[in-house]
Order: C-alpha cells, then structure tokens, then sequence
C-alpha cells in the first residue's frame, strides 16, 4: 500500500503544480484502477503522515468510499516529492518529475 500512496502523492503533486488544481477523489479512483479500498488506505497513509490536508464527512459515496475532498497537499509532501532520495528512501521508488504521466501499476514482489 505504501507504493499507491507514493503514486498518489506524485499525481496529486503533477496536479496541483502543472494544472494548478487537486483532484477529486473519482478522478484518482478513475486514474489509479485502484479498488475503493486501497485508495481510501493511500489516502489514510498520506493524512497520517501530514502529506495531505483531507475534509472528510460521516457518510459514504457510491463506491463505498468515506466522502472526503482533497484540500491541501502539505509542505512536507511537496519536499518529499521534489527530493528524489528522500522518496525513494520513503516509498521504495523514485520520480522523474519530467515525466507528467506514469503508470499507476506496481510491480508485484
């Protein structure tokens, strides 16, 4: 799970300072082909963290999913990003932020 939530990261990253928005959460279910579950734990691994700023309510979405809205990505995300041997050292890959897509996907070990 932690290698969705470093993917999550940099997507939400790309988002924010190449598009100048955050997405919403169907867009990164819709974009990571991640079950509702393992989206709603990156997400959770992320707010923990103080990666991101999340507003939640009580109820569900369709998906069965906590309703939530992405508010903020914090400056301690934005460092980790933006330093490659941090990332790598946090979540077991690297990043070319040259790159504006990637592949969700990860190598199963």
């Amino acid at each position: 799970m932690i290698n969705y939530a470093g993917k999550l990261l940099n997507y939400i990253y790309l988002c924010k300072f190449e598009e100048n928005r955050l997405p919403k959460i169907d867009e990164l279910l819709e974009k990571s082909e991640l079950k509702p579950h393992q989206l709603q734990m990156a997400i959770d691994y992320c707010i923990e963290r103080n990666y991101l700023k999340v507003i939640k309510s009580l109820d569900t979405d369709k998906n069965g999913m906590q309703n939530m809205q992405l508010w903020e990505i914090l400056a301690n995300s934005i460092d980790l990003v933006t330093n490659n041997n941090k990332f790598k050292e946090t979540f077991g890959f690297g990043l070319n932020l040259g790159i504006v897509s990637f592949n969700w996907k990860s190598e199963e070990k």
